[in-house]
């Protein structure tokens, strides 16, 4: 599996050792919102990520300008600008799919970093370069949101209380999560002693299905 060592090393706004990291290397909660519009075609996507407390401290060091011992958004601004420049390599871990269609999404309208609690969390929101509109007759039976990181970096699930959400979409529009598959000890085992820098051997890496958290909406026609 190809990992892009320069690009992730952008996104986390650290220079990283590669024998100081392995697979996963930061751990993420999320959570999800998708937006629809009052066609009830979805128009966006929303993301909440959190990061784990070891990263959060270590992305953070020498970002309290003032030094007043909190860490303000304008503070975390260009932390927030290069985890979005680099995502972008990675079509922000988040893969969209309408039936046979793969609808494209243009980059993020908004986005902000947070410090709270010893954590980060990144918000952004992706908007839809056209709305993604159900079949007239069918409704949404095969619109799906897969969020993960293929090179398993990052250990991206999302939170057990409320993980994905709608707004906007009719009231007989559905969202459920398929969370991603727990690996088996075995195989954490061996991805963790593989440096970053290093290409994940295939007879060992995670199936990107295995890795993916599937978001599906299901709903009538408008």
């Amino acid at each position: 599996m190809r990992f892009l060592m320069a690009a992730l090393t952008v996104f986390f706004g650290l220079a990283v050792s590669g024998a100081a990291v392995a697979h996963p290397h930061v751990w993420v909660k999320a959570r999800a919102e998708l937006v629809f519009d009052n066609q009830n075609r979805m128009v966006a996507v929303r993301h909440v990520w959190r990061f784990d407390e070891g990263f959060s401290a270590y992305a953070t060091q020498g970002l309290d300008e003032n030094g007043d011992g909190v860490l303000s958004r304008k503070e975390l601004d260009t932390l927030a600008q290069l985890n979005m420049e680099s995502l972008e390599t990675f079509e922000y871990f988040t893969y969209v799919q309408n039936g046979s269609e793969d609808p494209a999404y243009g980059p993020p309208e908004e986005y902000w970093l947070t410090f709270e609690d010893g954590l980060l969390t990144l918000f952004f929101r992706l908007p839809m370069e056209k709305p993604v509109a159900a079949d007239p007759v069918k409704g949404f039976k095969d619109l799906t949101v897969e969020v993960f990181d293929p090179t398993f970096f990052v250990d991206l699930t999302f939170v057990e209380d409320d993980p994905v959400s709608l707004a906007g979409a009719v009231e007989s529009c559905q969202a459920g999560l398929e969370p991603r598959k727990e690996l088996d000890i075995f195989q954490t085992q061996l991805l963790a002693q593989i440096p970053a820098n290093e290409n994940i051997p295939e007879d060992i890496a995670p199936a990107q299905g295995d890795l993916s958290n599937t978001i599906r909406v299901n709903c009538g026609a408008s």
